[in-house]
């Protein structure tokens, strides 16, 4: 039957559209083909297996909730489908390497270990940022004291102050201040800079001179310096000192850990790995093969063995770089301890305490 451009065949075409576009708006259209959600499903399935593979408690938890969260934030509905279709191989590509430094952290190697145990403990990657919030955001000279500052606040949580108004008649007006490190920040910094952590992974401050900004009155033209030009340096300054800053973790988690590093509790031996099922071989385990086969050289798997010596020497490199903070009520201020103390005393302990062997009286024959 020819429908033609009668009124029933219009009505019918305008019906089909309809009911076109209500399937489309209850059931849309897939952004990525089956084949591509396999992957990304199965690179998340690896990520997590191979963390399970991993020797200390911590970094297993840390690994699986980071996985997790990405993989989230890049699934269908929450951002826009054409940010996920362009970053999508990207982000692949990023999983694959994040998977194979798990395969070699796993295996032994030293590099790829010690980065996985600097993110779980907070020294460097998300994990410290969420940390130094509490430092930053809440400035308080005693603990549940003196009211919050705002302009520090919004200066350190990637908002412009109000005082930082593009208008300049605003800028005027408006009682502005200058980002500035408050008692916490600077009492860490500080005893960092005492505490000679040279082997640190972030700190760098070599004076003391430093913890100050440091502007010139007049610039090249020997003119008064411009306030923008004050501003911005001064803001350069403050984000390179929050860059150095290695904050505290929790007090369990610092308990935990002090124990390990000075050997008072042995770490468990890490889990083993689970064979893969019969008939079926992922992606994970072929990469494990081929990565096993290029580490091989005249048949020695380069990498380090998970005893327990190894594990309390790194445990003792990431505890160094662990402060612990007290509020002092005589001095009004902010102690620090650093890891390094503790170990410090430790081995001058064993150096001054007498052997055994050596006390025993000797006997004349």
């Amino acid at each position: 039957m020819h429908w033609g451009w009668s009124g029933i065949g219009l009505r019918r075409t305008a019906g089909h559209a309809v009911a076109a576009a209500r399937n489309y708006a209850t059931n849309p259209l897939p952004i990525f083909t089956q084949q591509q959600k396999d992957e990304a499903r199965h690179l998340l399935r690896a990520i997590l297996r191979e963390a399970t593979y991993f020797p200390d408690q911590q970094a297993r938890g840390y690994i699986r909730s980071y996985a997790v969260d990405r993989f989230k934030d890049y699934k269908i509905g929450h951002k826009d489908g054409q940010v996920l279709i362009e970053r999508r191989d990207v982000m692949v590509e990023k999983a694959k390497r994040q998977l194979r430094h798990m395969i070699r952290a796993n295996a032994g190697d030293l590099k790829p270990f010690q980065k996985v145990m600097l993110l779980a403990y907070g020294r460097t990657g998300r994990r410290r940022r969420e940390l130094l919030k509490p430092l930053v955001e809440i400035p308080d000279e005693a603990p549940g004291g003196v009211e919050q500052q705002a302009h520090r606040n919004e200066a350190t949580s990637g908002k412009v102050p109000a005082g930082y108004a593009k208008d300049k008649l605003q800028f005027e007006t408006e009682s502005a201040s200058l980002p500035t490190l408050n008692k916490k920040l600077m009492a860490v910094l500080r005893t960092s800079l005492s505490a000679h952590m040279s082997s640190s992974t972030r700190v760098k401050i070599k004076s003391p001179r430093q913890l100050d900004p440091r502007i010139p009155e007049r610039n090249a033209w020997l003119k008064p310096m411009p306030e923008n030009r004050v501003r911005n340096m001064t803001k350069k300054w403050y984000g390179t000192m929050l860059d150095q800053v290695l904050p505290p973790i929790p007090d369990d988690e610092y308990d935990r850990l002090k124990s390990l590093a000075l050997g008072h509790v042995k770490p468990p031996p890490p889990p083993e790995a689970r064979s893969p099922a019969r008939g079926s071989c992922s992606k994970s385990d072929i990469e494990r093969s081929a990565l096993a086969a290029k580490r091989k050289i005249s048949d020695k798997v380069r990498g380090h063995t998970f005893t327990s010596r190894f594990l309390q020497r790194q445990y003792a490199d990431i505890f160094t770089q662990v402060p612990r903070m007290e509020w002092e009520n005589k001095s009004q201020n902010w102690t620090v301890d650093w890891g390094r103390a503790f170990l410090r005393a430790q081995v001058i302990e064993k150096l001054t305490v007498p052997n055994k062997t050596s006390a025993r009286p000797q006997v004349s024959k």
